[in-house]
């Protein structure tokens, strides 16, 4: 399914995670999704994080960004008081992680030799769904919560999150065991190969 609003474009997500059901990749790819801590819980057409889930999507080379466009996007919900990972990708320098609060939107895309770093504050209700996404079109990094633009930095940056990692979901990865989990729920995510945003935009119902 493609977010409401961009359906003219040409690209596809390389990476379509429902979640609503099943730990399914829906996309043409069929990535392998495995249960790497936890056993997974669907309430409402959403994946239950329960601060002991953890899902892996095992690195394949279509994740692989190089220099080009991509955009990584996610429906969430957060627990009162809750914070951690939602998404964690780390091999090396080239890693990208997205970690959320009630107040602070935190976003890292690391390439070759540096990256950038958004750590956005925000006023997020909990219990209530918002859509997250982040997005290169050319070098531009723009991050987007319920479609506008609440932080963005220009950046020629090689390699940006193009690590030959793992992906996480519901922790951050840098060592065994996972950890900083999240309490709440996720769905609807999907990784594109491709600019989908260029702008605010309505998000996906």
């Amino acid at each position: 399914m493609f977010p409401l609003g961009v359906l003219k474009h040409s690209n596809f997500p390389i990476l379509d995670l429902p979640l609503a059901s099943d730990i399914l990749d829906a996309g043409r790819f069929h990535h392998s999704v495995s249960s790497v801590l936890g056993t997974p819980q669907f309430i409402g057409n959403r994946l239950r994080l329960d601060g002991n889930t953890v899902l892996m999507v095992a690195f394949n080379t279509n994740l692989y960004f190089g220099n080009g466009n991509f955009a990584i996007s996610f429906k969430f919900e957060l627990d009162a008081s809750s914070w951690g990972y939602f998404l964690s990708k780390r091999e090396g320098a080239l890693s990208f992680r997205m970690s959320i609060s009630q107040t602070n939107v935190h976003v890292l895309l690391w390439g070759t030799s540096s990256g950038v770093n958004f750590s956005t504050p925000v006023s997020l209700s909990a219990s209530t769904e918002y859509h997250l996404a982040v997005e290169r079109y050319g070098d531009t990094i723009t991050v987007y919560l319920n479609g506008l633009a609440i932080n963005t930095e220009t950046t020629n940056l090689p390699n940006l999150a193009s690590g030959p990692g793992d992906l996480y979901i519901g922790a951050y990865k840098d060592s065994s065991p996972p950890s900083y989990m999240p309490t709440g729920y996720i769905r609807q995510l999907q990784i594109f190969r491709g600019a989908v945003y260029k702008g605010n935009f309505t998000p996906p119902t």
